[in-house]
């Protein structure tokens, strides 16, 4: 017999939650992105089934989006339970998913998996990672304990009420669903530690006569003076509480307490695991792993409680003591009592007085926790361990041929380990008796385990794999001693058969059929397993353990001990070849293949895979030949060229007209064609579209064909903006964003510019300029200077002459004087000296202040002489020189002018 069965899908991984369909002998698996079902025997291939449910490809994005890593966003089936027939016509279960951190329910029949009957929404966890809780009681009321937000801090206990009307067959003989009904949702009030603690891991849940009851751990409120400590918790709600402004109006909690007695007893503070044996000696009985805190001294240890002792610490007092008054009202006295014992409904509450209405209130708002701990049977654990981390518990109870109830507990570690302990009547601890290495913890992890008495199996569900431990190894044991001295409650020596094996046809009182009377665990304990060889020279090896000889047949010992074998190494074996396939493709180079998997047997416990391929092709011969289909039309030219080829394709089809892949045709999909008949492009004039500090933007525009798919292209250029520099160049005159466009002259006649206007009067006098256009010293001077019109005689135009002209000017002047003396000698002598000398006067003032403001070492400008018997405006100043007029000095002062004239809001 095999120490287990495994099953695994091919890309299906998180094999988590586990339901029974014991009618059909089927076990359904809730499992990342699917439901799988397989036979509950053997994992036979005949019920191995998988459904799809994802989740949408947006919720997984939107998932990530919220920080989520990849692997948590999809659809992580977190609850699967029966609904109770009662609610519906046929079998149907609830099916909820995580959904990419979007929670959502489904309702599908039992024997069609891929069908919706509806979909719901109830409350559910968001994350795969929550230790969460769920089931639907017998009148359908779907209870949940957990986290109810996306971030997981507010956890709660709810209830919801899950119906739905059967179909409805109309007169026409169509069937009509009717939209399922939920009703309000009752929870515990929302971040009140003195409830349900944020930090809560809910393990198991289950239903008692009116209650249901909720296992989990939490910071204790109770020790936050002492600093944070984990405490086990059992709560307890009536399933018809009526719910008080929708919070539960009769819950109540306790702490589990599971420890080495002493002085100062030893606590083993956190709840992992429970399972519950509904009749154990007449009661109900829980039993449940426990560990010690992570920062603690390790420690593990399984604890049992009766149902019993759990009800009358729920009777007991609160740890917040009611105070007491003079006087109460005996009626709202009982009413208060029946709060906690589901004897207010939403009738009687209905019917009940404001008073006891808001002592209700008040009762349920301050006593939550009792006072009395759970206290584990015999006051102590059933098994301890120093070295081992206890996870996961599954219960047995049988019968033996002396005892009529044995409870067998098979305990999952987090390393991998299945061990197995049997609690013998009137004894205080259990006896290990078998211990099997499950899986590789460094790849793979135990998720749920569940036992099964139909068939006498563990089921296990890991990240990886599923498997099928039967609840005994009888055939390990070759001989009646070693098979009666091993403890183990399922086998006895069959003296028919001569094997270790189950009572015959679970007939315990077979007298053929023998078992130990003993109730004691083994004086002489088995050695820790260690690797073993199986053979010399071999890389086999097996796991064992060693114990001195407890057989009277000596021939099963070796040097005074006996060894126990297991989990040898089986290297893997290939199985037989399937048939060829089909040819594919069914036309040209095709091929055929054949597959095998290496399962006779599959590698376990570090064996070998197989050696070679899986799968073996070969080619087709006499094959029909792969077709072209027809040519499509050639794709369009572009009215300008820019395409500058046509293509068109073919298919390649087999000589049915299926589509095949290219490579089975000769020749080529694709053909390239020059374009033909390509116009030449035409451009319109460029056009000024914007200015831009010193610069113009010009562009011009493609002219294309009228096809409108064809869209035009246009080109842009800038111009710096300049004067005229050489012939058929431009000359841009701006006045803010207005401009003009002057074509230069290349016949000298254009050489300079327009005068500018005469600036302002400044000191007496004004001034205007021009500048030189070509490249080549203009003829002539760029600067004008003249007295304003107010200070000089009320004359006109004042022209500076060049040097070289002052010495003629200088003669005339003095012939003038003379001309004017002879004139005036009919004036007497006296009068033409006095005039004379008020003349000269005038003369060297009028010089002394227009050679102070005209100063030609600090102007560079030329000497002034002013005649005061000419017109003003025969008095010339010109610039000292021309040899300054030099490209380099020009291109500035144009930048200079230009600069100028675009701020001067009078240019014309």
């Amino acid at each position: 017999m095999r120490v287990c069965f495994t099953f695994a899908f091919f890309d299906i991984e998180h094999y988590k939650q586990l339901l029974f369909d014991v009618p059909n002998l089927k076990l359904l698996v809730g499992a990342r992105d699917y439901i799988v079902t397989v036979g509950l025997d053997g994992f036979d291939s005949n019920s191995k089934r998988s459904y799809y449910l994802p989740s949408d490809q947006e919720k997984q994005q939107t998932c990530q989006i919220k920080g989520m890593e990849k692997e948590e966003c999809r659809n992580f089936i977190t609850v699967l339970l029966p609904i109770p027939s009662s609610n519906y016509r046929d079998k149907q279960i609830l099916v909820c998913g995580t959904n990419a951190y979007s929670p959502e329910c489904e309702i599908r029949p039992l024997n069609s998996l891929d069908t919706v009957t509806n979909r719901i929404m109830p409350i559910n966890s968001y994350s795969p990672l929550r230790n969460t809780t769920s089931l639907i009681t017998s009148t359908g009321e779907f209870f949940y304990g957990g986290p109810l937000d996306f971030r997981g801090i507010d956890s709660s206990i709810t209830r919801q009420l899950i119906t739905t009307n059967p179909p409805i067959v109309t007169t026409d003989g169509t069937i009509k669903s009717v939209t399922n009904q939920l009703n309000r949702i009752i929870r515990s009030p929302q971040h009140d530690y003195n409830w349900i603690n944020s930090d809560a891991n809910f393990v198991h849940s289950f239903e008692h006569q009116n209650h249901v009851y909720f296992l989990f751990r939490e910071s204790a409120v109770e020790h936050l003076s002492c600093g944070k400590r984990i405490y086990s918790r059992i709560g307890r709600v009536c399933k018809n509480d009526p719910g008080m402004r929708d919070n539960w109006t009769s819950f109540l909690k306790s702490r589990l307490t599971c420890s080495i007695p002493g002085q100062f007893p030893f606590y083993f503070d956190e709840i992992q695991s429970v399972d519950l044996i509904e009749n154990v000696n007449g009661q109900p009985t829980l039993y449940a792993t426990f560990n010690t805190p992570e920062n603690s001294i390790h420690g593990s240890a399984v604890c049992s409680f009766k149902m019993d002792t759990i009800i009358d610490s729920f009777h007991g007092p609160f740890k917040n003591q009611r105070p007491t008054t003079g006087s109460s009202d005996n009626d709202d006295e009982q009413y208060l009592k029946n709060i906690f014992e589901c004897g207010v409904t939403a009738s009687s509450q209905a019917n009940s007085s404001v008073q006891t209405y808001q002592n209700s209130l008040r009762v349920d708002s301050m006593y939550q926790l009792m006072d009395s701990d759970i206290l584990p049977n015999h006051d102590r654990p059933y098994v301890t361990s120093k070295t081992e981390h206890f996870k996961f518990i599954a219960v047995d109870i049988i019968k033996t041929k002396y005892y009529d109830s044995i409870e067998v507990l098979f305990v999952a570690t987090l390393d991998g380990k299945l061990l197995k302990y049997v609690q013998w009547p009137f004894q205080s601890e259990s006896c290990l008796i078998d211990e099997i290495q499950l899986i590789n913890p460094k790849e793979d992890q135990i998720l749920s385990m569940k036992f099964l008495r139909d068939t006498q199996s563990l089921y296990i569900g890991t990240v990886k794999e599923l498997l099928r431990v039967p609840a005994h190894r009888c055939h390990i044991y070759h001989t009646s001693e070693t098979c009666l001295a091993s403890g183990d409650p399922y086998c006895g020596w069959n003296e028919n058969k001569g094997k270790c094996m189950k009572a015959p046809g679970n007939n315990y009182r077979a007298e053929h059929w023998t078992q130990t009377k003993t109730s004691k665990c083994s004086n002489v304990h088995w050695s820790q397993w260690f690797d073993c060889g199986l053979y010399q020279n071999s890389d086999e090896s097996c796991r064992c353990r060693r114990r001195r000889c407890q057989s009277n047949d000596m021939s099963a010992c070796v040097d005074g001990y006996e060894t126990q074998v297991t989990n040898c190494t089986q290297h893997g074996g290939w199985s037989e070849w399937t048939p060829w396939s089909g040819c594919s493709p069914s036309c040209g180079k095709g091929e055929q293949y054949r597959t095998r998997t290496c399962i006779n047997p599959a590698p376990m416990f570090n064996g070998r895979p197989c050696q070679g391929s899986a799968i073996e092709t070969k080619p087709c011969t006499n094959l029909p030949r792969c077709i072209w289909g027809v040519w499509s039309q050639w794709t369009n030219c572009s009215a300008d060229c820019r395409i500058e080829s046509k293509t068109r394709t073919r298919k390649c089809l087999d000589f049915q007209g299926n589509l095949m892949d290219e490579r089975y045709c000769l020749g080529s999909e694709h053909e390239i064609a020059p374009c033909e008949n390509c116009l030449e492009p035409k451009w319109t004039d460029w056009s000024i579209s914007d200015i831009n500090g010193n610069e113009i933007v010009e562009q011009r525009t493609q002219l294309l064909s009228t096809n409108p798919e064809i869209s035009p292209r246009n080109e842009k250029r800038i111009v710096n903006l300049s004067y005229c520099d050489k012939c058929n160049g431009y000359t841009y005159k701006l006045k803010e964003h207005s401009y003009t466009i002057k074509e230069c002259d290349c016949d000298g006649l254009n050489e300079w510019s327009d005068w500018s206007e005469w600036s302002f009067c400044i000191n007496g006098t004004q001034h205007r300029e021009r500048n030189c256009q070509t490249e080549k010293p203009c003829i002539g001077h760029h600067y004008e200077a003249r007295f304003c019109l107010n200070r000089l005689f009320r004359s006109s135009h004042i022209v500076v002459n060049t040097v070289n002209e002052q010495s003629r000017d200088t003669f005339f002047i003095f012939i003038c004087v003379a001309f004017s003396a002879v004139i005036s000698s009919c004036l007497t002598w006296a009068i033409a000296v006095t005039l004379n000398r008020r003349t000269q006067d005038s003369s060297e003032s009028w010089n002394s202040t227009f050679e102070k403001k005209h100063n030609p070492e600090s102007n560079h400008y030329g000497e002034i002489i002013l005649d005061t018997k000419k017109e003003p405006e025969a008095l010339l100043l010109n610039h000292s020189t021309l040899t300054r007029n030099k490209s380099n000095q020009s291109k500035d002062f144009k930048i200079k002018s230009l600069k100028a004239k675009m701020d001067d809001s009078n240019y014309t």
